[in-house]
């Protein structure tokens, strides 16, 4: 599935410029497997699907309490 919430892809553009090119995914790993994945944390993704393509799904964004 794809991402498309505007957090990751306003974190890759600024860690992009913070961290350079060749860091930015290993920023990006880390926040999400590390953080938002982390097994202390509920994580749940919202997904909804486009009305041209009613089979294909897209995450639409993540909520990550703590268990």
């Amino acid at each position: 599935m794809s991402i498309i919430d505007w957090e990751i892809h306003q974190a890759y553009r600024s860690w992009r410029d913070q961290y350079g090119p060749d860091q930015v995914l290993e920023h990006l790993r880390t926040k999400w497997l590390d953080q938002i994945c982390a097994p202390e944390r509920e994580t749940m993704f919202f997904s909804g699907n486009m009305h041209q393509h009613p089979g294909s799904f897209l995450i639409l964004g993540c909520w990550w309490p703590l268990r």
